[in-house]
């Protein structure tokens, strides 16, 4: 088995850090690491035979970062995904002229994972057979995103893919058993080779590197998986998440200020915020950029949302308060907070409340009142709306203990 690494973006996404100069996979964002050399280092302690896929200017970047010794397959030219996979599979074949029986799987580098991700490769090849063309890996969806694509299958074989839904259809999607796509593709080199035939009919990669620019400047996806019917899916709980934009990777690399907001100063330059809320302010020698983290402050969550409506401090406290909106027939994990206390208000819709053990039905105008440390959680039988304060010494998302998150089990817990 051989593993690619597709390094060949352009990262544009990350400006002013990232450039088309240096593109964001060659960046230290980590600790003086990149992400193209966190992910080596964790496919390579699996003792992988791993390969990097990039376009010529880059290839200097990953000599430097990962040796000189590293296998580099070359594109002419950045021509988007598809290309790329037709690069890798006619190198592969003419170049190192292995077998064409052998599992190629290629990984973009732009994502933040466990340590034993990557365990799933072997049973991604695993699956790959004559009624098999193609592998991917589907992540168990920890909250609604419109940043991600959707992979909907029966048992394991991909029905459809939807790219990018808004927020409410990536409700509905979880709901219904959708996964996030890894983007991670395994496949048998004669699979890709057909399928390479079918555009350049060629006889040597040198010919295939000549005509590389009449392929479709197109994306795999959309190209190939989007028309196939034959993809399994791997699934997984393993923690995944995309770095590719600053809304996903202002945390990993920066903290919040008392405004909440992250500051990512790559110059030796004093940044001052004075009154900046929820934001990310990145300044660069190429310039600098302002994001809002969320214009309207709606946290998607997998039974529902909740908004901001206020924060403040009163006697010493911080105050906070929110509203809920949880679905029918969902419900938030058991859990207790350490720094702060709630009292919530129903608005609207029924449920049924579970406090340290004990379960209550709720409905509109009842008033719970929920202690520092109490185990609780909540199921809506019809649309439950909440306000609920919030009142201690902290009133952040990260004080939050979750025990469990079935409904079946938090009832039967004591």
């Amino acid at each position: 088995m051989k593993v690619v690494l597709l390094a060949g973006g352009l990262g544009t996404r990350l400006w002013p850090v990232s450039t088309k100069k240096v593109p964001k996979q060659y960046v230290k964002f980590f600790n003086e690491e990149t992400m193209l050399v966190s992910t080596y280092k964790k496919l390579k302690s699996q003792g992988f035979s791993i390969y990097v896929a990039t376009n010529k200017k880059q290839s200097k970047f990953v000599k430097k970062q990962l040796g000189n010794n590293i296998r580099i397959i070359k594109e002419p030219e950045a021509h988007g995904t598809f290309g790329a996979m037709l690069n890798i599979a006619n190198y592969f074949k003419y170049v190192e002229k292995i077998n064409l029986d052998e599992t190629i799987i290629t990984i973009p580098i732009d994502h933040d994972v466990d340590q034993n991700f990557y365990d799933v490769l072997n049973e991604m090849a695993y699956h790959l057979n004559d009624e098999i063309d193609f592998g991917l890996i589907g992540i168990e969806p920890t909250y609604p995103t419109k940043e991600y694509g959707y992979i909907i299958e029966q048992k394991n074989i991909v029905q459809k893919f939807v790219e990018k839904p808004n927020e409410h259809k990536a409700i509905n999607l979880i709901n219904n058993g959708a996964y996030w796509n890894s983007g991670i593709v395994a496949f048998k080199l004669e699979t890709m080779c057909n399928i390479s035939n079918k555009y350049l009919n060629v006889n040597s990669y040198k010919t295939f590197y000549k005509n590389y620019k009449e392929l479709p400047k197109n994306s795999f996806d959309r190209e190939v998986l989007e028309k196939s019917k034959k993809i399994y899916v791997v699934k997984t709980k393993n923690k995944w998440m995309d770095l590719g934009t600053w809304q996903n990777l202002y945390s990993k690399v920066s903290n919040a200020d008392i405004y909440n907001t992250n500051i990512i100063n790559t110059e030796n330059k004093k940044i001052v915020n004075n009154g900046v809320t929820d934001s990310i302010i990145v300044n660069t020698s190429n310039g600098i950029a302002l994001f809002e983290k969320n214009k309207h402050n709606i946290f998607y969550r997998h039974w529902g949302y909740y908004k901001i409506i206020d924060t403040y401090k009163t006697n010493g406290n911080n105050v906070k308060v929110k509203y809920l909106k949880i679905f029918a027939n969902k419900n938030i994990s058991y859990q207790y907070h350490k720094f702060r206390e709630e009292v919530w208000y129903v608005t609207s819709g029924s449920g049924i409340i579970v406090i340290d053990g004990k379960q209550q039905e709720i409905k509109i105008g009842d008033i719970i009142k929920i202690g520092k440390e109490q185990k609780h959680s909540v199921k809506s039988l019809f649309d439950l709306e909440i306000i609920e304060i919030q009142r201690g010494i902290k009133t952040v998302e990260s004080d939050i203990v979750r025990l469990e998150k079935k409904w079946e089990l938090i009832v039967g817990v004591k």
